[in-house]
C-alpha cells in the first residue's frame, strides 16, 4: 500500500491495482495531445503523474496546488474515500462524493433518466426505456444514443448543466436527489447508484 497525502492532509491508501490505474489517468489527463483525443485537460494531472513516478511506490507522496485537486478529483472519482482519521470529537462529518463507475437510474414519467460521471466533470445522459445493463452500453463519452453534459460538486451539493437545462440537488450515500434549477416544475427526482460495468 502506498500512502497518498493531499494539500489539506486527507491522506489515501491505495494498493498496486490503484495505483496503475491512477497514473495512467493522470498520463492521459495530463497529456498534451488530450484534445485530439476528446479528452478534456485535468489540471495538475502531469505534474502529479511526474511526482508518483518520481517517487516509485516506497514512500508517502505529498501532493500540492493543481496537482492535489486532480489526485483527490480521480479517487474520489474511483469511488474511494480518505483513511480515517481518529476520533476527536463527538461528531463526524460524512463527506459525499459521486460515484464515478456505474451509473445512477431515476424515473421520469415511464421512462428513466440515465447519468453515468466522469472525474474530467463530464456527464453522459439518456433518457430511455432500456434496462440500466443496455442503457450502461449507450453511456460512454462516443455514444451517439446519449448526450454529453457537465458536472460540480461542493459539498454534497451537486450542479449539472445537461441538454435540457441545469439540474442541481445533492448527493447522499448512494442517490442523487435533483431538480431542475428553472422553471415552475422543480420535483424532485431520486436517482440510485448502480454498479452497472460497460
Amino acid at each position: 500500500m502506498l500512502e497518498l497525502i493531499l494539500r489539506d492532509g486527507r491522506r489515501f491508501a491505495v494498493d498496486a491495482k490503484i495505483l496503475d490505474r491512477l497514473q495512467d489517468d493522470l498520463f492521459i489527463y495530463g497529456s498534451l495531445f488530450t484534445a485530439e483525443r476528446g479528452i478534456s485537460r485535468l489540471d495538475g494531472a502531469a505534474e502529479a503523474a511526474l511526482a508518483l513516478h518520481h517517487a516509485g511506490r516506497r514512500r508517502p507522496v505529498a501532493f500540492q496546488g493543481e496537482a492535489s485537486n486532480a489526485v483527490e478529483r480521480l479517487l474520489t472519482g474511483y469511488g474511494l474515500t480518505p483513511t480515517p482519521e481518529p476520533v476527536r470529537q463527538a461528531s463526524l462529518q460524512v463527506r459525499s462524493s459521486v460515484r464515478c463507475y456505474g451509473l445512477y437510474q431515476g424515473r421520469i414519467g415511464r421512462e428513466w433518466l440515465y447519468l453515468r460521471f466522469y472525474a474530467d466533470g463530464t456527464v453522459m445522459h439518456l433518457t430511455s426505456d432500456l434496462h440500466a445493463e443496455n442503457a450502461g452500453r449507450l453511456l460512454h463519452r462516443h455514444a451517439d444514443a446519449a448526450s454529453r453534459g457537465s458536472w460540480t460538486l461542493q459539498g454534497e451539493n451537486l450542479a449539472l448543466e445537461l441538454r435540457d437545462g441545469q439540474w442541481v440537488g445533492r448527493v447522499h450515500d448512494n442517490e442523487l436527489i435533483l431538480s431542475p434549477a428553472q422553471g415552475d416544475d422543480r420535483q424532485e427526482l431520486e436517482f440510485e447508484y448502480l454498479p452497472v460495468k460497460n
